[in-house]
């Protein structure tokens, strides 16, 4: 019995091992906006500014990064982006130490070792710049696509950036495509991303209908569509 017993509690072990990664050790993983610790992670973050009497409410905007060690539980690492505060998109890093099997519910799920946010511009890459450069590639999609209706970016989607010789370089991928209500003639009329924003947005409902990855190169005050593949 003792022995069905061990091999049992080895079995989980091994269980939790191969999920997390080794135990002790720090492992990249990909998170989703959906996973309960990062609900709980955004809610973290909104009590956070709140406490600082900050009553803007952030959303969620992507994970930049996310990593997963394994204690007595799991401590899940975040640095998510944000956006709603008053200096536009932040990114934030929070900590959510898990621990499921508790009877206590304030235990469960608890943010360890601090709460820090920082605008994202100061990080390097000004809010706008990453909108400019997907309004860039809406523009030079439509331009090759035979369609009625103007198509336009649904998500937010993945992004590594570059920058080298006074160049800014965004590598976007998977970057969802949906229709819009517009016709092309009428959005390729507007003005700019924000006259486009209000005149023709994208519906939360809209069908994705196909997705694409780019390389947009940054010079200047010019964006320019270098690689697509869709």
């Amino acid at each position: 019995m003792k022995s069905v017993a061990l091999l049992s509690a080895s079995l989980a072990l091994l269980v939790t091992v191969n999920a997390q990664g080794l135990i002790g050790g720090q492992n990249i993983f990909t998170a989703k906006v959906t996973d309960p610790e990062v609900i709980f992670a955004l809610d973290g973050i909104n009590d956070f500014f709140a406490s600082q009497d900050d009553t803007n409410n952030r959303t969620f905007v992507k994970i930049v990064q996310a990593t997963s060690q394994v204690v007595r539980g799991v401590i899940y690492r975040y640095k998510i982006e944000v956006s709603g505060g008053p200096n536009g998109n932040e990114i934030c890093d929070v900590a959510v130490w898990s621990q499921p099997w508790l009877d206590d519910p304030s235990l469960k799920e608890q943010i360890v070792g601090g709460i820090t946010c920082q605008a994202k511009q100061l990080l390097g890459v000004a809010p706008n710049e990453e909108q400019e450069a997907l309004y860039a590639f809406e523009k030079f999609l439509n331009r090759r696509l035979f369609n009625i209706y103007y198509v336009r970016v649904k998500n937010q989607p993945d992004l590594e950036e570059e920058s080298s010789n006074g160049e800014e370089r965004f590598n976007f991928s998977n970057i969802e495509m949906a229709y819009t209500n517009c016709m092309k003639s009428t959005a390729s009329a507007l003005a700019d991303a924000a006259a486009l924003n209000r005149e023709c947005p994208v519906d939360d409902d809209t069908e994705v209908q196909f997705t694409c990855s780019a390389t947009v190169v940054k010079k200047g005050d010019s964006y320019t569509v270098k690689s697509h593949q869709c």
